[in-house]
């Protein structure tokens, strides 16, 4: 078998654009949290969850509330997070969701 062409025109034939998936997936993805829980982290979207080096949410996490295995695959340990809502504007594929009622209310300071 041969290929008259660039290697790199051969094989993109057989892999998706991240992009395309990351896309695909926020159109599927449902923003409803399961009762009792306040912030999840939607492997399917995260970059870090078996695609890629990501680790945006973690150095903003005050509370080092992600825990990475390895590299990747990143958890939230529920008992440090405390739903601060830093992570969520760093994700550049909105992989974190926090359930509205959970987030503190910032206290604004009356002189």
């Amino acid at each position: 078998m041969s290929f008259n062409g660039s290697r790199r025109k051969f094989l993109t034939r057989f892999i998706k654009p991240v992009t395309e998936t990351v896309t695909q997936a926020k159109e599927d993805q449902s923003p409803a949290l399961p009762d009792g829980v306040n912030i999840l982290l939607k492997k399917d979207l995260c970059i870090a969850w078996g695609r890629g080096l990501c680790d945006r949410c973690n150095r903003v996490c005050p509370e080092n509330a992600l825990f990475f295995v390895g590299l990747m695959n990143p958890r939230i340990i529920d008992s440090r997070c405390t739903w601060c809502n830093l992570c969520v504007p760093v994700c550049p594929v909105d992989a974190i969701v926090v359930r509205p009622e959970a987030i503190p209310e910032l206290e604004t300071e009356e002189s």
